[in-house]
């Protein structure tokens, strides 16, 4: 907190978002990767116009990115950033590439599986952006 770090703050890396800050103390703050199942972001598909929808962690190399809309225009292939429908969270933070796109119609739900740029074993050192 001393430096100026505050819950819900980005933890990137080089290759993109890593985690989200949960917990500040005075000289020393916790991350949640977003890959954890308790995270959630608001994200968008790379397209013109971008496809917003809200991205959640799965597994530490697969995140889901979910759209109201089934018939969302999103393909495999394409980058997923941040929205910037947050206070703490700009738009246009690199999160991953979309490897698979699913539909269920039944329920009215369209989600992309997304393969994170950043992952933790590949992390050398991150920073926070204030």
């Amino acid at each position: 907190s001393r430096k100026g770090v505050g819950v819900g703050l980005p933890v990137l890396t080089g290759d993109g978002l890593l985690a989200i800050v949960q917990v500040v103390e005075e000289y020393s703050c916790q991350a949640l990767l977003l890959s954890s199942r308790q995270t959630q972001v608001g994200a968008m598909a790379m397209r013109n116009p971008p496809q917003p929808g809200i991205l959640r962690g799965e597994a530490p190399d697969r995140l889901i990115l979910g759209f109201l809309d089934t018939q969302t225009p999103i393909e495999v292939g394409d980058v997923v950033a941040t929205s910037g429908f947050s206070t703490r969270i700009p738009r246009g933070i690199p999160i991953g590439k979309i490897v698979q796109v699913e539909t269920n119609a039944d329920f009215g739900a369209r989600r992309a599986q997304v393969f994170p740029f950043a992952r933790i074993g590949d992390s050398h050192e991150v920073f926070i952006l204030r």
